[in-house]
């Protein structure tokens, strides 16, 4: 234990078993959920084994000595929060409610509240419902997809969340989806602030709250979460006290000899990093010291600790300090120790849930040769659990849980809101809320006023919102506050009285106050477009041009906001340009994607004659980023071309501009743009060998915006031509936009002559069109091509294209070439027990791997950061080499996404939008209108391409394997 605090015993088995999560009803009643379905679901026809059990301290020696099963036959539940004399409940593909009627602590209610929730394995279900401040359940879905369904309201729109979360109103029936990407866990700070885990990425800061990104559809933003740890990203590095296992022992001995090489003197220690961490709660008691209000606890189940971090706000979110400094705050030698989630309580204390089960990692993630070789019985522990409390030294005796404000008048529960106890608090809100007693309006409102406690301000405030009781007067109050929290809540409070309040919103972009300014900035969006909203906003902008957060808060406004906001920039804001940087490019290009998008020719031909004028824009880094944006704000528009001369005009003469990167970005828009002497001279281009590579792939690109009969001939001739792979791959690819049989026959005609880079671009271009795909269908069952020289990849993607057609015509014929890929782990298991050398490791992957596995500089990447894998077996991680579908981690899934015209697109879905859709492909983002998407799906086979086999020798897939090992 860190210094100044014990643990005690609160329950143990038989009172409790696999505990995940505990609650505490307004009369300090303990219920715990028991994930009794794990590893696996029950067969079909069995019952479910997890239950709700009420817990009970009959003597009062602070040990639970009686429970009684509240609920049982629940499949999966991981989740339950108090609400309105019962519980809701998370048990996915549910989300219930559960209430005793007679009072003998067994629920005699049970409603399904809403449906549709994914059933993945157990790690990441449907879990967790919080109340927020704002009266709102948040519960926890891991982004997985789903139509939500409610049971109450079955007439109500199905909420999509796909790559989203989930939020309900328990009063007003209402339900979206959220933001936030929430695996197992998830807590509020005392002022509202929004904190969740998410497997190795122990804690992030949810910084954009839900709602604003869906006023402007047309904008894609990855992640509305900041990692705020400051002692390691995205994995931070853990101190478990447990037997070493063999993992820790020989990654260690790895990393040591690459230091005795590269580094003299560095000594490594044996430590760990975050592979499981769940539960993250921010302790809101007032039984530790002060200073521990607002600390975030995150359990670390695999390495059996509890780590503690201090939050301290930076800019407008937070960052995150490990304490203690160089151990953890609770870690056992136990290694079936499984501290999975923890609870404030009335006592002040917290409290910490122990799974207990001898083996924490999921089954699915295993590879079948370890689970055989160790025997491993992943349902050991099945019968047994702990829950412990966290006291300090200084306590002596029990505090008592009991707690009497289900009995309270509204008068006492007003006075609660400022009780020291966050628990007490909270509580007293819901009851408020709950019970919508009109008697109390008056109190609140004098307690909203008051300028003692910020806290009690915040908890009023909200309460009269929750009762429908807020008005104008009071915000307006608020808005002036002497505390930043306050002033914050106040803004969100303002949103139904705009714009009368507009005024006071648009001053509060420019508070002292990061939080504040940003959350002004969201506000200040749903205002009218006016002069004024739009140089509020524009000085946000001036004020944090290297913010990210500024950035998403102030393009969230409506999309017409763009053009005006561009402006403003650029006649008013031109000193934050005088010097490059990334963050300014990236404001540059979302403005202007967001001005394409809305394909209007006025507005692109003007912007397109600012990124031509260099006396504006005279550095070529923000001439390209204005261009990139508006060439993916085109791509929105597939199949439609902008014919305006003023339009027509700027494409030209960008294509005829002295730098290359400038006239490389013209090209793709000239894809959208209605061309005449751009489209003649592309041909005279693409067509001439003495030109650069580059330019001759810029010409062939533009020849995809001209009338295929003008343009196939000369893409015909570089494809069957001598040229460069790279230009006749750009040629296949160039021909097979074009739809229509012409297209695929000239692609297929060639086949037997390419060589094989190119019939590997031929072959995946083909695949990328219903119509080019059926073409190819018939080719491989009349001979023509031989499906042997299809890459592997291609092969793969067409037995899983998103048309049944195309799936039903390549069935029974190219899976017999794909070698099973347990037999090609099984051959390689000899590599494991070469001598491998880390540092040639490092050369390997970065050749092979790092493009897909490390963050690109321009967007993120496409495959699972490696750099928390150093505590995976040399058994898994070859698996995971050779057999990359083995075991996929959720957010990298491959999507298989089909358009209305038939083009067939895939990747890992980075964002979604009221309106758009993004996927990210190894060699760029695709975002596509919800309304040009046909059917969207998830693949079981993953991005990563099988065959690494044929790329790595059996040398370096062991030296790989040991640079993973040794870390990143």
């Amino acid at each position: 234990m860190a210094p100044g605090f014990r643990i005690e015993i609160f329950a143990t088995e038989p009172h409790v078993v696999d505990p995940v999560e505990m609650a505490f009803d307004e009369f300090g009643g303990v219920y715990v959920a028991e994930l009794l379905d794990n590893p696996h679901d029950p067969p079909a026809g069995q019952t479910p084994l997890s239950r709700i059990k009420y817990l009970e301290d009959t003597d009062g020696d602070g040990v639970i000595d009686h429970h009684v099963v509240f609920a049982e036959r629940l499949l999966a539940v991981e989740g339950l929060a108090p609400w309105n004399g019962g519980l809701i409940v998370t048990a996915a593909p549910d989300i219930l409610y559960l209430k005793d009627l007679d009072g003998d602590r067994r629920a005699d209610q049970r409603e399904v509240l809403y449906t549709g929730f994914a059933l993945t394995n157990v790690e990441g279900r449907v879990s967790n419902p919080r109340l927020g401040l704002d009266n709102w359940f948040y519960v926890a879905n891991h982004s997985h997809p789903g139509r939500i369904i409610s049971g109450r309201f079955p007439d109500a729109p199905a909420v999509n969340v796909r790559n989203r979360e989930f939020r309900f109103h328990p009063v007003r029936g209402l339900s979206e989806a959220s933001t936030g990407d929430t695996q197992f866990g998830q807590s509020w700070n005392q002022w509202g602030h929004w904190f969740i885990s998410h497997n190795t990425v122990h804690l992030r800061h949810t910084v954009i709250p839900p709602g604003y990104l869906d006023r402007n559809p047309l904008l894609t933003v990855e992640n509305t979460e900041q990692d705020v740890s400051d002692h390691g990203r995205p994995a931070s590095r853990v101190f478990p006290v447990s037997q070493p296992q063999q993992w820790r022992i020989d990654r260690t001995a790895a990393r040591q000899a690459r230091y005795e090489r590269e580094q003299p003197g560095r000594i490594e220690r044996l430590e760990g990093f975050f592979t499981s961490s769940s539960g993250s709660t921010i302790y809101l008691g007032d039984s530790f010291p002060e200073e521990f209000v607002g600390r975030a606890f995150v359990g670390e189940g695999a390495g059996n600790l509890v780590h503690c971090d201090v939050l301290v706000p930076d800019g407008p979110t937070y960052s995150a300090s490990r304490w203690p400094e160089k151990s953890e705050f609770l870690a056992s030698t136990d290694s079936w120790f499984r501290p999975v989630n923890f609870s404030n309580a009335p006592d002040g204390n917290l409290y910490v849930l122990d799974y207990y089960r001898q083996y924490f990692e999921h089954p699915d993630f295993i590879p079948d040769a370890v689970k055989k070789r160790l025997g491993m019985d992943f349902r050991a522990g099945d019968t047994l659990g702990r829950i412990y409390r966290i006291v300090p030294d200084s306590t002596e005796a029990v505090r008592s849980l009991r707690a009497s404000l289900g009995s309270a008048s509204g008068a006492e529960l007003v006075a609660t809101l400022g009780h020291p106890n966050g628990w007490h608090r909270r509580t007293a809100q819901r009851l408020l809320v709950e019970r919508r007693d009109t008697a109390t309006i008056a109190l609140l409102r004098h307690v909203a006023a008051e300028p003692a406690d910020p806290t009690a301000r915040l908890h009023a405030l909200w309460a009269l919102e929750g009762l429908d009781a807020m008005d104008a007067d009071i915000v307006s109050g608020a808005l002036g506050d002497l505390h930043p929290a306050v002033r914050e809540s106040a803004l969100r409070l303002a949103e139904p009285f705009l714009p009368a309040l507009g005024d006071a919103a648009i001053d509060a972009t420019r508070d002292a106050d990061p939080r504040v300014a940003l959350q002004a900035a969201l506000t200040v969006g749903n205002l009218p477009q006016s002069a004024e909203v739009i140089e509020a906003l524009g000085a946000v902008l001036s004020r944090n041009p290297e913010d990210p957060w500024f950035r998403v808060a102030v393009l969230s406004a409506p999309s017409e906001f763009a053009e005006p906001l561009l402006d403003w920039l650029l006649e008013d804001g031109t000193a934050i340009f005088e010097e490059v940087s990334r963050p300014k490019s990236v404001l540059l290009r979302d403005l202007a994607f967001l001005i394409a998008a809305r394909f209007l020719a006025p507005e692109v031909g003007r912007l397109l004659e600012i990124a031509s004028a260099a006396e504006i824009l005279d550095l070529p880094e923000y001439r390209v980023a204005v261009l990139e944006g508006v060439a993916e704000g085109f791509s929105l528009h597939k199949g439609r071309r902008l014919t305006a001369r003023r339009v027509v005009q700027a494409v030209e003469l960008l294509l005829r501009d002295p730098s290359e990167p400038v006239r490389d970005v013209a090209a793709r828009l000239a894809q959208r743009v209605e061309l005449r002497s751009g489209i003649r001279r592309a041909i005279l281009d693409a067509a001439n060998p003495q030109l650069p590579v580059d330019r001759r792939l810029a010409a062939i690109r533009i020849l995809r915006g001209g009338l295929f009969e003008d343009v196939v001939e000369v893409l015909d001739a570089v494809l069957q031509g001598p040229g460069r792979t790279a230009i006749r791959s750009e040629a296949a690819l160039s021909i097979a936009s074009f739809p229509g049989p012409a297209a695929s026959a000239v692609l297929l005609a060639g086949w037997r002559r390419y060589d094989p880079a190119v019939r590997g671009a031929v072959a995946e271009s083909l695949m990328r069109r219903r119509d080019h795909a059926l073409a190819l269908a018939d080719a491989i069952e009349d001979g023509r091509v031989q499906p042997q020289l299809i890459p592997a990849v291609t092969r793969i993607r067409l037995e899983n294209h998103p048309d049944a057609e195309v799936r039903v015509r390549v069935a029974g014929r190219l899976e017999l070439l794909v070698d099973a890929r347990d037999r090609v782990v099984e051959a390689h298991m000899p590599t494991l027990d070469l001598r491998s050398d880390p540092s040639r490791g490092r050369g390997a992957f970065e050749r092979e791997c790092a493009s897909c596995h490390l963050r690109r500089s321009t967007r993120g990447r496409i495959g699972p950061d490696l750099s928390g894998v150093s505590n995976r077996s040399k058994e898994t991680l070859l698996t995971s080499i050779l057999d990359p579908s083995y075991s996929i981690e959720d957010r990298y899934r491959n999507h298989l996404l089909q358009t209305r015209d038939g083009r067939f697109l895939d990747g890992i879905l980075v964002a979604e939008s009221a309106a758009t859709v993004t996927l990210r492909g190894e060699l760029e983002d695709v975002t596509v209108l919800k309304s040009d998407v046909e059917d969207i799906r998830v693949s079981s086979v993953s991005l990563m391409p099988e065959g690494l086999e044929d790329s790595l020798s059996d040398q370096e897939i062991a030296d790989v394997i040991a640079y993973l090992q040794a870390g990143l």
